[in-house]
């Protein structure tokens, strides 16, 4: 035990000295000085709705500036039934069923009794539409709101003609028919 007591006496000792060297020590002249920290000018995100057309000036993803286009935009678009847009019943009425599509890559969407935004891509008859933010109305229970939305994600492909939009679904044989609203 005396071997432990006598181990113990000179690293407590050395402890207790340095304890007292670092209290009598004098600070240094940083330690006196305020932390001032200096505001960055906010970043504004690529995605965000205030992008211009045309530029992204961030490179995200390692390769040169990506320029978009955006065919679409500025236009807005009412949903056709799939045979005849006189085929909607008054629950389903094409006046609000609407697709616009912003000139900044977003848009804005109106399924029945829901509200939503949205991203979109275009590029050489290619395109896709990605929901961001959609409202949690229910809907009545013969709206065709979710049927619309589930279309409108799985949009792959787009062409106009005759003043109409189509776009080619994912997995379906007929298209999503869309005239222009007036």
């Amino acid at each position: 035990m005396s071997s432990v007591t006598s181990a113990i006496g000179p690293v407590l000792l050395a402890t207790l000295v340095m304890a007292l060297i670092g209290c009598s020590h004098s600070p240094s002249p940083n330690a006196v000085k305020p932390i001032i920290l200096k505001a960055k000018k906010p970043v504004q995100h690529p995605l965000s709705a205030e992008v211009p057309d045309n530029q992204y000036d961030i490179d995200y993803y390692g390769t040169s500036s990506l320029s978009r286009n955006l065919p679409l935009a500025g236009t807005t678009w009412e949903w056709e039934d799939e045979s005849s847009p006189h085929d909607f019943n008054a629950l389903n009425d094409s006046s609000v069923y609407q697709l616009e599509f912003k000139s900044n890559g977003w848009f804005e969407i109106l399924a029945d009794c829901r509200h939503g935004t949205g991203m979109y891509e275009s590029d050489a008859g290619h395109i896709a539409l990605t929901l961001i933010k959609l409202s949690l109305w229910a809907c009545n229970r013969d709206s065709r709101a979710d049927a619309f939305l589930r279309a409108l994600e799985a949009a792959r492909a787009y062409r106009l003609n005759d003043g109409k939009l189509f776009f080619d679904i994912k997995h379906e044989t007929k298209p999503l028919v869309f005239h222009i609203k007036p």
